[in-house]
């Protein structure tokens, strides 16, 4: 009944949950039906707008997961996380440049690494090499940094500074 309803954020991290599982089964389309489904129902909110960007981001639906962060950036213009969503969309696309603004003025560490990767695939290692460095902290790079760091270093001419780094992840 009406009354026993559970509250609307529980539906919706119920459906996001639940369209995340399917996605992860390998039902991308049930997955984003589904939360279609629940922002036409429940209203768009930004945590709908992640899930979904999420399930076509992993789909390899760029223009799609494009639309949902930009959406959800509509929405909640301050975080970073549809920042990131939106940044690694346009990637996809090769919107290098664009998924650079998309970040402008947005700090965090997987904001740093959509820019490194953005950087290198538009040829400029140096600067995307400056943003991984700021990615470390004590001396220390997190992992998915540490490949890109070695990947900048091979593109920019100096495999032989790759191969040690990638030696010490392993």
């Amino acid at each position: 009944d009406a009354g026993s309803a559970p509250p609307r954020d529980v539906r919706l991290r119920f459906e996001s949950a639940r369209a995340r599982a399917l996605a992860a089964l390998g039902d991308s389309t049930a997955a984003a039906a589904r939360l279609t489904r629940a922002a036409e129902k429940e209203g768009e909110s930004a945590r709908l707008a992640v899930a979904l960007a999420e399930v076509h981001l992993q789909a390899r639906a760029w223009s799609q997961a494009e639309a949902a962060a930009t959406r959800g950036i509509a929405r909640e213009p301050t975080d970073p996380e549809l920042r990131v969503l939106l940044a690694r969309a346009r990637i996809g696309r090769g919107r290098y440049a664009e998924a650079l603004q998309a970040t402008d003025g947005v700090e965090g560490r997987a904001v740093r690494i959509q820019r490194a990767i953005a950087r290198y695939r538009l040829g400029q290692w140096a600067e995307a090499r400056a943003e991984l460095e700021k990615t470390g902290r004590d001396g220390k790079l997190p992992a998915e940094a540490a490949v890109w760091y070695a990947l900048v270093d091979v593109a920019a001419g100096r495999a032989d500074r790759a191969l040690p780094l990638l030696e010490r992840l392993v």
